[in-house]
């Protein structure tokens, strides 16, 4: 009779099994909202670097056709010895390299990061090999 209650505590094998899928599932449940969140992450500074592409593409652009006209003339105006095409190669050239040095910026904020979740693959690859190591015991 001292035996009964311990013998009714302890769990039956299908308990356990149950337990350790509930386990399994509600892991890989963590696993894919943490994949998620990082992808999302992901997305952010994607979207954050191509605004900044898109602007520094933009800036070149209005640079070389609109005020580049501009400077070019101003140079002219200031200089009357320099031929008018040095005037618009030396406009085109500063804002050309203007928006060059904006595009870099956002390449280089696009290239600093890597687009797969490395946390969550890692802790996945670790989840699996316990899961495996255990089935096999």
């Amino acid at each position: 009779m001292a035996d009964q209650p311990l013998a009714a505590a302890e769990p039956s094998m299908g308990a356990l099994a149950t337990g350790i899928i509930s386990d399994v599932q509600d892991l890989v449940k963590q696993q894919l909202a943490l994949f998620q969140n990082e992808i999302k992450k992901d997305v952010h500074k994607i979207k954050e670097a191509a605004v900044i592409l898109t602007w520094g593409v933009g800036i070149a652009l209005a640079g070389v056709c609109l005020l580049g006209v501009t400077a070019a003339f101003l140079i002219h105006w200031s200089a009357p010895d320099l031929p008018l095409w040095i005037c618009f190669a030396i406009a085109g050239a500063v804002w050309t390299g203007l928006g060059a040095a904006l595009f870099m910026v956002g390449k280089r904020k696009l290239d600093s990061f890597n687009p797969l979740p490395n946390n969550s693959v890692e802790v996945m690859k670790e989840n699996v090999q316990w899961i495996m190591k255990n089935q096999r015991k």
